[in-house]
């Protein structure tokens, strides 16, 4: 009963940060959030961002339309709005690469490259990963480089091509990430590693560098990696039957799964557990977990349907203000112009008439006053 009150508790955890994870999506693009409710400043800024976007195209502002390309195409994106990111994402990619602007460019291919991978087009995630590479290298931003290489090594492992895989991890992106003295990235080449080897049912090595992807997450506090190397060292230890340790592993995972409000990953570990107590003959205790594994997925995609579906009415009501902006705005500028210019025009033929009447009423008593002193 407790487990089933705290997977509730989670859930509406989780629900409660829908409408923040919206507004901070487009806090990302570079605006300041204003005070006030979290929906009311998601509104505005994003409304803000709408009617930026608009002027830049009005006026032809190339620099400017690439930048609010990408702030809407990362909305899109961080709330898993794929086709239209992918349009404005490649929008702001062809006006980057008329201005030669390498590092947004390197920024808009990058993005690309994530989110085509997501969607398995890893053809033309793998053209813009390299792209991203080649131009973060020209810009000297080796981090980020490293980071494309890595995207790299993983899209080729999807494809199978494990040996460019591993090269890509150990002569490039390693190296950089050394260099760089980035201790993160050094999470992400232990993790792809792990995962290359594994895959070819290289376990030793496998195990080697889940382990140090373990010991470097917990150095740096980072749940997110202690969370996939459990999870893979466990899968590891259960592909060679040392089964207790993988339990043992999934344990783990799970709790700091549960403690940080991952259900992504509880989904992933309690199918795990499922599979272990499936091979030990556990048909009941497997059973549990792959329900709970099955909950967590609904879960998942029910929350990822909600954000959609709330980021979709956001920007719907957005744009509503800016066109409800713009139809109130223009009518009243043209009827008080037309109130002015007709004000005008009449203050004019009054000013003409008024300077008129005096200049006959003076010319009429000059005459008058002449011809009585020419009587005298």
């Amino acid at each position: 009963m407790l487990h089933i009150y705290r997977e509730l508790h989670l859930l509406s955890k989780t629900r409660i940060f829908i409408g923040l994870f919206i507004a901070l999506s487009i806090i990302g693009t570079g605006y300041t959030y204003a005070e006030g409710p979290v929906s009311g400043s998601a509104v505005s800024v994003l409304t803000e961002l709408l009617k930026r976007h608009s002027s830049n195209l009005k006026t032809n502002n190339s620099p400017g339309q690439a930048q609010t390309y990408s702030q809407i195409a990362a909305f899109y994106e961080r709330n898993g709005i794929w086709r239209e990111s992918v349009r404005l994402y490649k929008e702001a990619l062809s006006i980057q690469d008329q201005l030669k602007d390498i590092k947004h460019a390197a920024g808009s291919s990058i993005h690309l490259a994530y989110i085509l991978k997501k969607n398995d087009d890893y053809s033309a995630a793998l053209k813009h990963a390299a792209s991203a590479a080649r131009l973060y290298s020209k810009a000297g931003i080796k981090d980020s480089s490293a980071s494309a290489y890595v995207l790299m090594a993983d899209i080729n492992r999807a494809l199978g091509n494990y040996r460019q895989a591993e090269s890509l991890i150990l002569k490039r992106a390693l190296p950089l990430y050394r260099g760089a003295g980035n201790a993160t990235g050094r999470i992400k080449c232990f993790r792809s590693l792990g995962h290359t080897y594994r895959e070819q049912k290289r376990f030793s090595e496998a195990k080697w560098f889940f382990i140090q992807e373990n010991m470097q997450a917990r150095k740096l506090n980072n749940s997110k990696g202690i969370i996939s190397s459990l999870l893979y060292l466990g899968k590891v230890k259960v592909a060679i039957t040392d089964y207790d340790l993988a339990l043992k592993d999934f344990k783990e995972a799970e709790r700091l799964a549960r403690n940080t409000g991952n259900i992504s990953a509880l989904a992933d570990i309690r199918s795990a557990f499922a599979s272990v107590h499936s091979k030990l003959g556990n048909a009941e205790t497997s059973a549990r977990f792959a329900s709970l594994a099955s909950g967590n997925r609904y879960q998942m995609l029910a929350l990822e349907k909600n954000r959609r579906d709330e980021a979709l009415l956001l920007f719907k009501e957005s744009q509503n203000l800016v066109e409800l902006s713009k139809r109130s705005v223009k009518p009243d500028v043209i009827d008080a112009v037309e109130k002015t210019s007709h004000i005008r025009v009449w203050d004019v033929y009054d000013s003409l008439l008024i300077t008129l009447s005096f200049l006959v009423f003076t010319t009429a008593v000059f005459f008058f006053f002449a011809f009585a002193r020419t009587r005298k």
